[in-house]
């Protein structure tokens, strides 16, 4: 009789695990398609970052630290094409790199780093700040296994291209030539 009635619960059991999976995907389904959508550049800024918000909002709900780290990045991203939402791009980018640092995941931290470093020369601020957080994307790309892999080493040397510049910028001609060597 109990054995009726476990395998009753167990039925049940995985009848409603497999439902919250359905729904879970469709979630994700849907995050995904949003992104995609914020990076359709025949779409004007405005539109884009507003499905970048609809998708950061609807990865909130995941729970999921690294679903809701690519989201923000993602609008992050897209806030980093006008200079009028820089300031909204880094308060995204702080919370985001305390995320990161958080589960330790060393690609977000690599990729915030550098985002965070752009903005910060691109806006003509104190350009110690961009070369911090290009220092420290650079640390994370060398000591991380996806370095490796092709299209990340671009990322590697524009972010050495953006500190020779950087130097330039300051004149140091010589560092300059040294960096981008």
């Amino acid at each position: 009789m109990r054995k009726r009635y476990l395998y009753i619960f167990l039925f049940f059991l995985a009848f409603g695990l497999n439902a919250q999976s359905v729904a879970f995907k469709k979630q994700l389904d849907s995050i995904h398609k949003l992104r995609k959508l914020s990076e359709d550049y025949e779409l004007n800024l405005e539109t884009r970052i507003n499905y970048a918000k609809q998708a950061v909002v609807l990865s909130r709900k995941t729970d999921v630290d690294s679903i809701i780290l690519n989201s923000n990045n993602d609008l992050a991203w897209v806030y980093t094409e006008d200079i009028k939402y820089f300031e909204a791009s880094k308060k995204i980018l702080y919370k985001s790199l305390k995320l990161a640092n958080k589960s330790k995941d060393s690609f977000n931290l690599a990729y915030i780093n550098r985002l965070l470093g752009y903005i910060h020369q691109v806006a003509g601020e104190k350009n110690d700040s961009a070369y911090y957080y290009y220092y420290n994307a650079l640390k994370y790309f060398k000591n991380a296994s996806f370095s490796k892999m092709g299209k990340h080493k671009i990322s590697q040397a524009n972010i050495y291209n953006n500190i020779a510049n950087l130097q330039k910028a300051e004149q140091d001609y010589l560092g300059s030539q040294t960096t981008i060597i």
